[in-house]
């Protein structure tokens, strides 16, 4: 699931753009969840 709360019309479409760049891959899952516990203890 996918969750977003853009403000404008741009937003919204910066937002849809990435979504249909699909999934994202391994290196960029390992950078956000490396953030997560950074962000989160």
């Amino acid at each position: 699931m996918v969750l977003t709360g853009p403000k404008y019309v741009g937003e919204l479409r910066e937002n849809l753009a990435a979504l249909e760049k699909g999934p994202l891959g391994e290196e960029e899952q390992r950078w956000m969840r490396e953030l997560g516990r950074k962000v989160h203890g």
